[in-house]
């Protein structure tokens, strides 16, 4: 699901800082790390200095800012009316010169170009419109967000179906260093699209170069609700080097899970410092467990009604319970109280995580953890990444409550 917003900002350097924000927000929230965002806002910004100082080199005139925001990419166009000039027509500045014998000129298109992975312009209508793409690495977000999807095939298309497209090196489930293993309880691989020699065979007691035993850790992870795991493993996209990774798993079922990696770690990232955070899940497990004792001393009505309360004793903050049935229709949910009766099945936020779908066959499961975005009532219902824990209450309806991971 791609996000765009557009601006229009006059010919002042001080509106500058509108566009830099937009810029970190949208960026954000679909997982760009903070150097891709520094480099899109110093691109936008020079771009967009460079039409003021030199374009329209006086007040009165507009500049549009428009941006295509995806998991994978960012395009910012910038459209003026100033007289029509190709700033990337501007010679390279010979860097290797000393700063007297150098032209003056070219350092910001220099810049933009060394920061950016595309650019291009075109005149057109009288305009002139720069256009700079950003693409995205593969942050955490993305990598859970991968997961995600793949469980939710699992479930729609069956485990056959399922484990022939994750062995695909054609599929839909390869993208870049991304790709879905597969195990079962008992550590038999299932699915490795690069390594097709490990099928049906055997790796519970595998170790890693520092002896770690990380297809147990995998398994032991997914059991507990699903969550990361930290291990040495061969990266096929690099000569198959031994590098640290970082993965993500969920079972599918009690019979077998599945997971995927990236090779950075991502130490500073808070989807992995409160999502591996053990005090954290616990207390959301608490939390939610605490909500169904409630509803099975007091009944079914009794505590949806105490649910939706915002006074009542499961909202605590930006914390609180909410209900569905298993077709995706809500019951609960104290902050957003005009969607409650509403099927929400069909609610997918911007890394294509369909969360009600899957939240609702990790409940039919037993229970367990899911990330996705959601809005937050603590700031203004901003769009945010979300853990939330869910379980069943009964075959009819089921909990979850989450914290916001920002």
């Amino acid at each position: 699901m791609d996000q765009t917003f557009e601006l229009i900002i006059g010919t002042d350097i001080e509106e500058i800082p509108k566009v830099s924000a937009l810029l970190d927000e949208g960026m954000n929230t679909y997982g760009f790390n903070s150097e891709e965002i520094l480099d899109t806002q110093l691109a936008v910004e020079e771009a967009i200095t460079n039409v003021i100082n030199h374009g329209y080199k006086k007040p009165g005139g507009e500049i549009k800012v428009s941006c295509r925001i995806s998991p994978d990419r960012i395009e910012v166009q910038i459209t003026d009316a100033a007289p029509r000039f190709d700033p990337l027509s501007v010679p390279e500045p010979e860097l290797d010169t000393t700063i007297e014998d150098r032209e003056v000129g070219g350092l910001g298109v220099f810049l933009i170009r060394k920061v950016m992975d595309e650019t291009s312009y075109r005149y057109e209508n009288g305009k002139n419109i720069l256009v700079l793409i950003k693409r995205s690495s593969v942050s955490p977000e993305k990598l859970v967000a991968f997961v995600e999807n793949a469980y939710e095939y699992a479930h729609v298309h069956g485990q056959e179906a399922a484990l022939r497209e994750f062995n695909s090196q054609a599929g839909r489930f390869v993208k870049g260093e991304l790709y879905i293993f597969a195990y079962d309880s008992k550590g038999n691989t299932l699915a490795h699209p690069f390594q097709p020699d490990l099928l049906g065979k055997t790796r519970l007691d595998t170790t890693d170069a520092n002896g770690t035993a990380f297809i147990r850790d995998l398994i032991s992870t997914a059991r507990s609700g699903g969550g990361f795991v930290r291990y040495l493993y061969v990266d096929p996209a690099d000569n198959y080097k031994v590098k640290p990774k970082l993965s993500y798993v969920m079972m599918v079922d009690k019979g077998w899970l599945i997971g995927s990696g990236i090779y950075e770690t991502y130490n500073d990232s808070q989807i992995i410092k409160k999502g591996a955070d053990q005090q954290v899940r616990e207390n959301l497990i608490s939390f939610v467990e605490e909500a169904i004792t409630y509803a099975g001393k007091h009944g079914k009505d009794a505590a949806i009604r105490e649910f939706n309360d915002r006074n009542g004793s499961f909202v605590r903050g930006n914390l609180y319970i909410y209900a569905f049935d298993y077709n995706g229709t809500n019951l609960a949910l104290p902050h957003q109280p005009r969607l409650i009766g509403t099927d929400l099945s069909g609610l997918q936020d911007p890394f294509g995580v369909n969360y009600t779908r899957i939240e609702i066959s990790v409940a039919q499961q037993g229970g367990g953890f899911i990330f996705y975005h959601y809005p937050n009532p603590a700031h203004n219902m901003t769009l945010e990444p979300k853990m939330s824990y869910v379980r069943n209450v009964d075959k009819t309806w089921w909990l979850g409550a989450g914290i916001y991971l920002s």
